[in-house]
């Protein structure tokens, strides 16, 4: 959805994506706390952010979109302007239960692994199975024209 296609039809490119997010990180790093004494594990973590893009994998944001517009509960309205009168006009205001598109966003994270050549993603017996070392986060823009 950052194509232009998604919300408020921005666009970045797959460079400055990258560098946005990379810019948001302190640390790359993690080094957890032993609870009991308080001091620093001796194991680390090193995070190391790979960034790859849905855009070749074909339908991605009409999926996702689609999942999302099927599973919306209507929670309330929100006022549309922060600072306005406070009956001023209104937007409605929708829940999603994640665990109701996880299997669209699955199906997309397959698709850009073989895409990518980055190994496979399954679901077998319920659960969700990838590498032990690999971890993922969705970064997704839909448009709220085509969803509600």
């Amino acid at each position: 959805g950052f194509d232009g296609s998604g919300g408020f039809h921005y666009v970045l490119t797959d460079d400055e994506l990258d560098e946005l997010m990379s810019s948001s990180s302190v640390e790359n790093s993690i080094c957890p706390m032993i609870r009991d004494t308080g001091q620093r594990s001796a194991l680390c973590f090193s995070l190391t952010t790979v960034f790859i893009s849905a855009g070749r994998v074909s339908q991605a944001l009409e999926l996702v979109e689609r999942a999302l517009r099927k599973n919306m509960v209507l929670a309330g309205q929100r006022p549309r302007f922060t600072h306005g009168p406070p009956n001023g006009p209104s937007d409605p205001l929708y829940t999603v239960d994640g665990l109701a598109v996880e299997d669209e966003l699955l199906q997309i994270l397959a698709q850009i692994y073989e895409v990518e050549g980055l190994g496979s993603v399954g679901k077998p017996g319920g659960g969700l199975q990838v590498e032990a070392h690999r971890l993922t986060i969705m970064v997704i823009n839909p448009a709220k024209q085509r969803i509600s």
